[in-house]
């Protein structure tokens, strides 16, 4: 003889929802559709309807109970979330990658971020090795990462003789080693933020010697 089967830890709450909400009118239909068929009610009818009743009444309370208890895992779940948001946020300020690789969902935020202001404090002295230097600035409040421009003209107030040096940014103000296009000449360094609004303004030019 068959009997009721247990439902298994790996089913989801929505499943038993989803159950629930289509066998407990099927067995309401079911068990008024017997009586009314019949005709008349024997004492045996009314036990079975009363029984099927119970079985409907119980499985609509259990079933209000899980979505209970449905609410109140989310409610958790998110309170969970939204700290684990704040603890990476708190870590990884503004560094988009590494919060989309913790599969965290990024705001509009950053899209109305102010644009970065000028950088100041560059400077850049001769590396340890040859046709090397050693690049600083200052840290600029809303800059994700700082672009460095270089030209070995002698027209260095001309923003259009600049050309990306090498590497082409920092991602942040402790900079790190340039290598200038041709050793031996005047290089000349300016500096710009740029974050996810946009570029900021260029710092004034720093540099205008050349590296050995």
């Amino acid at each position: 003889m068959r009997k009721g089967k247990h439902v298994s830890p790996n089913e989801t709450i929505q499943d038993l929802i989803d159950q629930g909400e289509i066998v407990g009118p099927l067995m309401h239909s079911d068990a008024n559709a017997q009586v009314i068929a019949k005709g008349d009610v024997i004492n045996t009818d009314v036990a079975a309807l009363a029984a099927k009743k119970l079985i409907v009444e119980n499985l609509e309370i259990a079933l209000l109970e899980a979505r209970v208890v449905e609410e109140t895992a989310k409610a958790t779940f998110i309170l969970s979330y939204n700290a684990g948001v704040d603890k990476a946020n708190e870590i990884y300020p503004h560094n988009e990658a590494k919060l989309t690789g913790l599969g965290i969902v990024l705001t509009e935020e950053n899209h109305k971020r102010p644009v970065p202001g000028k950088v100041d404090g560059c400077s850049v002295v001769q590396g340890d090795h040859t046709g090397q230097g050693l690049m600083h600035m200052h840290k600029e409040s809303h800059s994700d990462s700082y672009q460095v421009m270089e030209t070995q003209s002698a027209d260095i107030t001309n923003e259009a003789v600049y050309y990306p040096a090498n590497p082409t940014s920092f991602n942040n103000s402790r900079g790190g080693v340039v290598y200038p296009k041709n050793k031996d000449i005047k290089t000349t360094y300016r500096i710009f933020g740029r974050n996810t609004t946009g570029d900021g303004v260029w710092s004034d030019p720093f540099g205008g010697f050349p590296f050995h």
